[in-house]
Parts: structure tokens; C-alpha cells; sequence
């Protein structure tokens, strides 16, 4: 429907395999981003993690956040889909709503 749909998720292994079945589809049928999570800020502009849980759970949301703040409304998500939803931390899921269009 021309949506901009973020699919992401906790394992790097389900990353990879969604990274993998999604290439096949049709490129308007394509997510706009497919991986992991907390790459997403990366790709954004943050700077990778380290292993460290600070930077999983705390510093990665918060520039998620930010960096989604400054985003255009048209590179925003019109969609946001979370598989391992249950393995994320509490402080990813507004971090990954700002990233999210104006839904009202």
C-alpha cells in the first residue's frame, strides 16, 4: 500500500533470514528496513555498540530517539513490526515509536 515498514527483531539469526526472504520480494513489496533492532539507530547515524548493556539499553534508544526526532516524516515508519518482542527492553519501545509517522 506504499507504507514505509520497519520489520525488526532481537536475533542476528532471524535478521539474517528475513533479510533473506524479504530480498526476494517485489522492491515496493520490501520493507524499507529489515534487521536488527539496534541497528537501526546505527543506521541512522549512532555509533555502533559496543558489549557493553549500557549502550543495548540505554544509550542506542535514547539516540534512536533523537536521531527519529530529527528525521524527515517521509523516512519516518509507517508500520513498525517487532518480532522478540519480549527479548526487547522497556526503553526500546518509544525509542522505535518516535520512529514511527504521525499516527493521528
Amino acid at each position: 500500500a506504499g507504507e514505509r515498514v520497519a520489520l525488526v527483531c532481537y536475533s542476528r539469526g532471524l535478521a539474517r533470514y528475513f533479510q533473506r526472504v524479504t530480498a526476494t520480494w517485489k522492491p515496493k513489496e520490501r520493507p524499507a528496513y529489515v534487521g536488527l533492532f539496534h541497528q537501526l539507530p546505527v543506521q541512522w547515524g549512532a555509533a555502533p555498540a559496543v558489549d557493553d548493556s549500557d549502550d543495548f539499553e540505554v544509550r542506542l534508544p535514547r539516540e534512536l530517539g533523537e536521531l527519529a526526532a530529527l528525521r524527515p516524516e517521509a523516512e519516518r515508519f509507517d508500520s513498525v513490526v517487532v518480532d522478540e518482542g519480549q527479548d526487547f527492553s522497556d526503553s526500546w519501545w518509544p525509542a522505535l515509536l518516535a520512529g514511527q509517522t504521525d499516527l493521528f
